[in-house]
């Protein structure tokens, strides 16, 4: 991956859609939904199979047809919200629609995606804010509605609780059978 500032790009599409982000309550205001709805993306939860956390499909036509984010409907709310901020990813960095492509994915275009999606679920002043008064990872991933490896991978990325956060991930790899490299 490039040197690319998944930060910016995340502060820049928040301020598109007119979302301050506001550490001050008991859990994250980052609105997915509202940020599809400016853009005039549809969101969806359908079956998938269980590898697959979503798919972007981008309309030849916005005049008659939206877009669409698919949502695996089989995973859980901390999965869904990370693969909703991964398939947002697909859109804003300009990537193709990925529903043909889902066992030829360009694993590039993945990271891309999966490390805007932390950026978005976790924009970086919140992190540092949440990092500050929580005492966990647990904690601070409650707080992003994401995975608790989700927020491990954010916060060592970050050099924040990078200890802490090498036990979690870990612990996530003595306990998977499968792959972390995309969630990188």
């Amino acid at each position: 991956m490039s040197q690319f500032n998944y930060d910016q790009e995340v502060e820049r599409l928040l301020c598109q859609c007119g979302i301050a982000v506001d550490v001050s309550g008991n859990r994250t205001n980052v609105s997915l939904h509202r940020i599809t709805c400016h853009f005039g993306i549809e969101y969806r939860e359908k079956p998938l199979d269980d590898d697959m956390g979503g798919a972007w499909l981008r309309s030849l036509s916005t005049e008659i047809t939206p877009h669409y984010i698919y949502v695996n409907s089989r995973h859980g709310p901390t999965r869904k919200r990370f693969s909703y901020g991964h398939e947002i990813g697909h859109f804003w960095l300009g990537h193709e629609s990925d529903w043909s492509l889902e066992s030829n994915r360009d694993q590039d275009k993945e990271a891309e995606a999966n490390a805007f999606s932390a950026a978005l679920n976790m924009p970086m002043d919140a992190l540092y804010a949440i990092h500050h008064r929580s005492r966990t990872i647990k904690q601070i991933a409650n707080w992003f509605c994401v995975s608790q490896i989700a927020a491990a991978f954010r916060l060592k990325n970050a050099s924040l609780r990078p200890e802490e956060a090498e036990m979690v991930i870990l612990d996530y790899r003595s306990h998977s059978d499968t792959s972390d490299s995309v969630i990188k």
